[in-house]
């Protein structure tokens, strides 16, 4: 195929970044993986979780199939598009773009739920804000009992 200077850079940085993403994806898909069938990092990480942020530990397995899952997608998209551009593959490349397109419009429905949901997204967190604040005491912190009393 004969390709100009401006084709063959973007060739080679398609190939670089998606190099970068097939290796991000494999590491949130190690990482999913490690929090899940690790039993050690499980205890430590429910103890954390508890105590610290105040969250139940039910929220530890469904955070690694997260990781497990944007991992997995990541990594066989960068995959596609970097095997696809050095060998110039036409089937991985079609599936390098079907897996952007999916990105793009799981972005756009995100953005329009945002936008639908804003009053009621804007009132949870506001609530949510003030309780945090009404109830974070330190001694001798005038400006937490300004705000307090307001």
């Amino acid at each position: 195929m004969a390709e100009g200077n401006c084709a063959k850079c973007s060739r080679y940085l398609l190939i670089v970044f998606n190099f970068l993403f097939w290796v991000c994806g494999g590491g949130l898909l190690g990482i999913g993986l490690w929090l899940r069938f690790d039993n050690d990092i499980y205890k430590k990480l429910e103890d954390t979780v508890q105590l610290e942020l105040d969250l139940p530990s039910d929220v530890i397995f469904p955070a690694a199939y997260a990781l497990i899952a944007a991992g997995g997608f990541i990594f066989l998209t960068g995959f596609c598009g970097c095997c696809g551009a050095i060998r110039e593959s036409f089937c991985m490349l079609g599936v390098y773009i079907t897996c952007l397109i999916i990105v793009i419009l799981a972005e756009l429905a995100a953005g329009i739920y945002l936008a639908i949901q804003r009053a009621d997204l804007e009132d949870m967190f506001h609530t949510h804000l003030l309780s945090e604040v009404r109830n974070y005491t330190i001694d001798n912190n005038s400006s937490m009992d300004y705000i307090q009393k307001q």
